[in-house]
Formats: structure tokens, C-alpha cells, sequence
């Protein structure tokens, strides 16, 4: 059962969480009241769990070529009747794609996970401007759940897009896998402030963006954040300087981030640190999303000063970008509209390709003042 495309996933989700909200009552799985209500910024330590990353699959077609060894007798020439079928040519198999992974598992079956498995327990609410829940759903597999509240009903759609064209870009290693879900609202324990909005297809429920939950979330090796940080990353992005040694790696996720985050028009970025987090192996995590593609794509000067301050690039992010037009990024967000959910109106749309215009313009001048060894550096 695909996570995108089931008919009937929604409801199957709706009669296993009331299932599983009916059964969780007196056990020790049952919601815990005392984290449910906590109110006010929490250690954030947000979305998602790692596993190692399987091979991709692969066939392989052999053709048996029997050996003759030679007679010692006079060789004679078989009748046609007799003669040997030709061996035919070993045939070639094409092989698919590799299977997209994220932390060791496969993408597609983890979002159908994240989508359908049944809310084990609320774990902790954070509240900030909108309520984040931190949701069991058993087996090691962790959700951030974002749901509909009555003041941004569709705050839920920005991560989703943050995950679709992170997807489309190649960059689905660094940006959370997101999809869209049901839960029940007894489960989070919601208050008055929360604000939540019911559902009017699910009674009892609440959609929302379900995120998958990182194990460690931790400040990067190199403070990058505010003012002081710009004046850190911007040298390793300029072209009169040299990228350190120490932080190539760092320097290409920040290089990458920056124009993931103009693509999208994200404001909530370079100015928040819990925004700008890495992993265990010191990679920058694209996470929370949420302030992206709203009023601002239509303001192509929005993040475009930062952009500017970058004139160095990962070269298969650029190559991936030339190709992710606004007919790709239609293409790949389709499924959703064909479940009733469309994430993009056609006015931003057209907004994310001209931000997609503008990078690229500003990556050819760069490529024709620098020259691509120069600018493609990562």
C-alpha cells in the first residue's frame, strides 16, 4: 500500500487509532497527562530514528558457455543436422533505480509507516507560536506531529512541500522525511490554547504533518547562526578565499541549505539556532520547514541577499535544480492532489519557479565570471 496513492488508507488509520485509543486506557502506554500539558520552549531534540542504509538491488544475467577441449583425432566437419546450436548472447537486464533510504530505511514503506501505524503514545507537546507533538508509534519508529490548528489551517502543507522538493533535489538525506496524517485528538490531550481544528471527514481526529522524529539534534561544529555566524560561513562561500579543510562538508550543507531555503522563500532559518541543528555525524539536518512557501514566495528579494553571499555550490545539487522545474515539482506533488489534498495553488507554483530562475541566472554569472571548478566546488 502506497503512502500517497491508497484510497483507503485515511480510514483504516481512523479505525486502528480509535482501536488503539480505546485499548491504550490504564496501561502503561497510556497518554502521560503531566508531559501533555507542559507549556513553554523545551530542549529540542526533534523528529525522527537511524538505521544503516541498505544496498541497492541489483541483477545480474550470466550466460553458461560450455568448454570443449580439442581432439587429438582429425577434426570432422558435423553434419548440418548435427552442428551445435549457436550459444545466444548473455542478456542484459536493466536495472531500476536505487531504493531511496533515509537512515538505513527505505523511504517509501517508511512513510507508509509514518502515515498508518497507530499512535502509541503522546511522548511530550512543545508549544511555541503552534503546538509539536512527539508521538510514539512503536518499534523505534518516532513522529513530530504538526497539526491543523484554526489560525493556520494549512501550516501543515509547508513541511510536506520542504520534504517533496528535497526529494526532488537530491537532498532527501538531509531534509526529515514528511507526510500528512490523522490522529486522534484525545490522544493529544489538546487544551483551549492549543487552537487545534477538528476534522470534519474524521470526527475525533486532527490532520496534520507527521515528521520523522531525529534521534540527536545537536548545535554544529561551527557557530553559524545570527550575524556572527554569517560572518563565519560567509568566507567559506567567497570566491577571494579558500574553504578550510576542517569544514568542507559543513560549508557544502550550509551552501546547500541556503538555496534549498530560497527555493522555498523559508524566513525561519539563519536566526533561530534550534533551526540550524546537525546529527550525529555532523551533518545539518533540513528540518521544520514550516515557515516556507507561504505570502513571501512571491518576493523574490526574500533570502536573496544570502544567497548572493553564497558563490560556491554542490555541483549535482545544480545539476538536480536545472532539471526540478515547476512541471517536476507538479509531477511529484500530483498524488497529493489526487487524494483531495493539493499542497500548491498554481500562483505559487509560478512563484517557486521564478525563484528557481533566479538562482539559476545568479549561478551562470558565477559560472562565467569564476568558471564551474571554481563555483561547482563541492
Amino acid at each position: 500500500m502506497r503512502w500517497r496513492t491508497s484510497l483507503g488508507w485515511a480510514a483504516a488509520v481512523a479505525a486502528a487509532e480509535a482501536l488503539a485509543l480505546a485499548s491504550c486506557s490504564g496501561s502503561s502506554r497510556s497518554v502521560r497527562h503531566a508531559e501533555a500539558t507542559m507549556v513553554g520552549p523545551s530542549p529540542v531534540r526533534e523528529e525522527a530514528s537511524p538505521l544503516p542504509s541498505p544496498a541497492a538491488p541489483a541483477v545480474a544475467a550470466v550466460a553458461a558457455v560450455a568448454a570443449v577441449e580439442p581432439s587429438p583425432s582429425p577434426t570432422v566437419e558435423p553434419a548440418a543436422s548435427q552442428a551445435p546450436e549457436p550459444s545466444a548472447p548473455p542478456v542484459e537486464v536493466p536495472q531500476g533505480p536505487p531504493v531511496l533510504s533515509f537512515r538505513g530505511r527505505p523511504v517509501d514503506p517508511l512513510l507508509d509507516e509514518m502515515a498508518q501505524r497507530p499512535v502509541l503514545t503522546m511522548m511530550k507537546k512543545f508549544v511555541r507560536a503552534e503546538p509539536v507533538y512527539r508521538l510514539d508509534l512503536g518499534d523505534g519508529l518516532e513522529i513530530a506531529f504538526k497539526p491543523q490548528t484554526r489560525p493556520r489551517p494549512h501550516l501543515w502543507k509547508a513541511d510536506v512541500l520542504g520534504w517533496e522538493l528535497g526529494r526532488l533535489l537530491g537532498l532527501s538525506d538531509r531534509v526529515p522525511p514528511v507526510t500528512g496524517r490523522f490522529v486522534p485528538l484525545a490522544m493529544l490531550s489538546p487544551t483551549r490554547v492549543d487552537n487545534l481544528q477538528p476534522s470534519r471527514e474524521q470526527p475525533g481526529m486532527v490532520w496534520g504533518s507527521a515528521i520523522y522524529w531525529m534521534p540527536v539534534l545537536d548545535p554544529p561544529a561551527k557557530w553559524i547562526n545570527g550575524e556572527e555566524g554569517e560572518v563565519v560561513w560567509s568566507r567559506w562561500m567567497d570566491q577571494a578565499r579558500k574553504v578550510p579543510d576542517d569544514v568542507q562538508t559543513l560549508a557544502r550543507d550550509v551552501s546547500a541549505l541556503i538555496l534549498f531555503d530560497y527555493l522555498q522563500a523559508n524566513i525561519d532559518r539563519f536566526d533561530h539556532p534550534s533551526n540550524l541543528r546537525a546529527d550525529e555525524a555532523g551533518r545539518l539536518v533540513f528540518r521544520d520547514n514550516n515557515e516556507g512557501w507561504g505570502k513571501a514566495m512571491g518576493a523574490l528579494s526574500i533570502n536573496r541577499r544570502i544567497l548572493e553571499l553564497t558563490q560556491r555550490f554542490p555541483h549535482d545539487l545544480i545539476a538536480r535544480l536545472r532539471e526540478a522545474d515547476a512541471g517536476a515539482l507538479a509531477v511529484a506533488i500530483e498524488p497529493w492532489a489526487a487524494r483531495g489534498k493539493p499542497l500548491l495553488d498554481p500562483a505559487r507554483l509560478q512563484h517557486y519557479e521564478k525563484r528557481r530562475q533566479t538562482v539559476l541566472k545568479y549561478i551562470d554569472r558565477l559560472l562565467r565570471k569564476y568558471g564551474e571548478e571554481r563555483v561547482l566546488t563541492f
